[in-house]
């Protein structure tokens, strides 16, 4: 089906705004995904983080691409703030440059923008399955089974009752282009971990619509982050990261947090999810690295395991992922190759 442009003035106007370095063979893929939409999008934004690989010409072989190059490498959070910057539409979402979007995404989110166009909702977001590097859909992430709009003190209560602390992938969610005036941007100073803490005070402050549809295709592959050097994944970084997002929770807690959202549980069902990767580790025969999880978490977090329901509530965080983990499996057996299909020749 070819691209209708059918959009209304009174129609909102979504820029989709792709970071990127070094990264060039997987941005094909992302734009190509972006431009086959059913309906044209508004703008499309490729925001070079001064990649040192052919990105610039791949990026401008796409008709009507707005190519920006920085003057110099913002990191992977500055990057995302430029985009923001020169978004010109209503709402924005950050597309990371190796994942995709379905052919009806834009389709579909102006249907459900125009709805809620005059509403206090901050961000729009879907379930998401993730593909690996031949496209193919390995597990499927689905929050709830039907739309549904959350207010900031249910939306922390919900998402943590499924075990999630926070929200997924970026480039699932739609964000409204003005709470960045209110909450700020992405704090440059966290660089791969900013987007937690964008998320935490988006929760605390807007209500949320989330969206059942398999919309997005979130890429795992060994080099997953890509800030001002590739980075690949190990064992150091990953302590690093761990360390970083449980001192982001633990900060918000203290600083941020509403006072009538703050509850212990709120922290320990964040310690209890690594405790439980850590577990995770251990049955893998990887004891040196669940340990060196394990201990960590407590260490920001000396007080988990404080009372019996502490046990009760981490044993059924450990549940909740071996059933996620199996029935996300199951459920992309049907859509194995469904992203391939977004972008293939």
């Amino acid at each position: 089906m070819g691209i209708q442009n059918i959009r209304q003035i009174d129609t909102p106007n979504i820029s989709i705004c792709i970071p990127t370095y070094n990264r060039s063979d997987l941005l094909k893929k992302t734009i190509t995904s972006v431009l086959r939409q059913t309906v044209k999008p508004y703008e499309v934004i490729v925001a070079d983080n001064c990649s040192e690989d052919d990105t610039e010409s791949v990026a401008k072989s796409f008709p009507g691409v707005v190519y920006y190059r920085n003057e110099k490498n913002l990191g992977l959070a500055g990057n995302s703030n430029r985009c923001i910057q020169l978004a010109r539409g209503e709402f924005v979402t950050i597309l990371h440059s190796d994942d995709l979007i379905a052919p009806k995404w834009h389709e579909y989110w102006l249907s459900v923008l125009s709805r809620y166009k005059d509403s206090d909702i901050g961000v729009f977001f879907s379930s998401i399955f993730t593909i690996d590097s031949d496209d193919r859909a390995k597990i499927v992430y689905r929050i709830f089974s039907q739309e549904k709009v959350l207010a900031p003190g249910e939306a922390f209560r919900e998402l943590w009752s499924r075990n999630m602390c926070g929200l997924p992938a970026s480039g699932s969610i739609i964000f409204r282009k003005s709470i960045f005036n209110d909450i700020g941007g992405y704090v440059e100073e966290l660089s791969t971990e900013s987007d937690a803490l964008l998320v935490l005070r988006i929760l605390n402050n807007y209500s949320i619509f989330h969206s059942p549809r398999l919309l997005y295709a979130f890429r795992i592959h060994p080099f997953q982050t890509f800030d001002k050097v590739k980075q690949e994944k190990t064992v150091e970084k990953k302590l690093n990261i761990l360390k970083r997002h449980l001192n982001i929770f633990k900060d918000f807690y203290n600083n941020e947090l509403r006072p009538e959202y703050r509850h212990p549980m709120f922290y320990k069902r964040v310690a209890f999810m690594y405790m439980a990767i850590a577990f995770f580790h251990l049955l893998t025969f990887k004891k040196d690295l669940a340990g060196k999880y394990y201990r960590l978490t407590k260490n920001v977090f000396p007080d988990v395991f404080s009372s019996p329901l502490d046990y009760l509530v981490f044993i059924s965080i450990i549940f909740h992922y071996v059933k996620k983990l199996v029935w996300g499996r199951i459920l992309a057996l049907p859509i194995k190759r469904m992203a391939y299909n977004w972008v293939k020749d």
